[in-house]
């Protein structure tokens, strides 16, 4: 099942939009979202597209596990 693109979509997908806020370390405008299964996922405002996926120190955020 491809990503939802749309407000839209994620809405019927299960998620809630939280706040808007700015990457830490690249200062891209974000949306953060509560993914169905609980967890917060910053989207990259306008496109709506997981952050992570391009933000270029992306691992810096990562819980190591």
């Amino acid at each position: 099942m491809p990503f939802p693109k749309t407000e839209l979509e994620l809405e019927a997908a299960g998620y809630t939009f939280e706040n808007t806020g700015h990457c830490r370390d690249c200062g891209c405008e974000l949306a953060w979202y509560l993914t169905p299964a609980g967890k917060h996922m910053p989207l990259e405002e306008g496109t709506l597209e997981p952050h992570w996926a391009k933000c270029p120190n992306a691992d810096r955020f990562r819980r190591k596990r």
